[in-house]
């Protein structure tokens, strides 16, 4: 596999928690891009998930949900730049 995919759900309350990514991340090695998606609402939660192994983060309810669609997405790319 090229790719695997980690999904809490559509507008999940709860992420897909760092643990299981970490040890995802582990099982499948560097070759495997690993994309983690549900859940992740900030620049705070997205920076976990990539610190954690994520490869790349999957967003769109948040995105969807809030006015100033620009400034969340520059919040959510911060918060993963920084990681």
């Amino acid at each position: 596999m090229h790719y695997i995919y980690l999904e809490a759900g559509s507008g999940a309350d709860k992420p897909v928690p760092a643990e299981m990514i970490t040890a995802v991340k582990k099982a499948v090695g560097k070759e495997t891009k690993l994309i983690v998606g549900g859940g992740i609402r900030d620049g705070n939660i997205a920076g976990e998930k990539v610190k954690a192994g994520a490869d790349m983060i999957v967003t769109g309810t948040i995105v969807e949900q809030v006015e100033d669609v620009r400034g969340k997405i520059e919040e959510l790319v911060k918060g993963i730049k920084n990681n």
